[in-house]
C-alpha cells in the first residue's frame, strides 16, 4: 500500500514537471515568434512552419497537428485551436493553459507589428510566471509528499512486523 502512495506521488510529481517544461517551452515559442515577427516579418501560417521547422519546440506536438490542418483548410485560427484543443487532451496542460494560448494566437497578425510584439511579450510573460509558480509549489510539494511517502512505509512496517 505504501508502494502504491509513493508511486501515485512519483507519478503526480512527473505530471507536474512535465507541466513546468511545456509551460517554459509554449513562453520560449512565443519568444521566438516575437523575434520572427519584428525581424522577418512572416505570416502566421508561415511562422508556424518556420516553428515546426526550428525543431526546438519538440514537446510542443500541437504545433505539427497545427501546420497539417492549416495545409487542408486556410483559418489559421481554426487550426490552432483544433490543434491546442487536441494536445490537451494528451497533454498534462489544463484547460486554462490551452485558453491562454489560444487567447495569444488571436492576436497573432490582427495588429500591427507593435501590437503583436506587445501580444508576444505579454504571453510570453504570462506563461513564464505560470511555470515559475508552479516549480515553486513542486519543489515544496515535493518535500512532504517524500515525508509522507516514508511515513506510510513506516507505518507499513511496524503494522505487519
Amino acid at each position: 500500500m505504501s508502494a502504491l502512495i509513493v508511486l501515485a506521488g512519483n507519478t503526480l510529481a512527473k505530471r507536474k514537471i512535465e507541466r513546468i517544461e511545456i509551460l517554459e517551452s509554449i513562453s520560449l515559442m512565443i519568444k521566438y515568434i516575437n523575434t520572427q515577427i519584428v525581424y522577418s516579418r512572416l505570416s502566421v501560417p508561415k511562422l508556424l512552419e518556420s516553428l515546426e521547422k526550428s525543431g526546438e519546440f519538440s514537446k510542443l506536438s500541437f504545433l505539427s497537428e497545427a501546420n497539417t490542418l492549416l495545409s487542408k483548410e486556410n483559418d489559421s485560427g481554426t487550426a490552432w485551436r483544433t490543434a491546442v484543443d487536441d494536445y490537451l487532451k494528451v497533454s498534462p496542460l489544463l484547460r486554462e493553459d490551452g485558453e491562454m494560448l489560444n487567447a495569444f494566437f488571436n492576436g497573432l497578425g490582427s495588429t500591427d507589428t507593435q501590437g503583436q510584439k506587445s501580444n508576444c511579450e505579454t504571453y510570453s510573460e504570462l506563461f513564464k510566471q505560470r511555470a515559475d509558480g508552479m516549480r515553486k509549489k513542486a519543489e515544496a510539494s515535493a518535500k512532504v509528499c517524500n515525508c509522507l511517502g516514508m511515513m506510510a512505509a513506516a507505518l507499513v512496517f511496524i503494522i505487519l512486523y
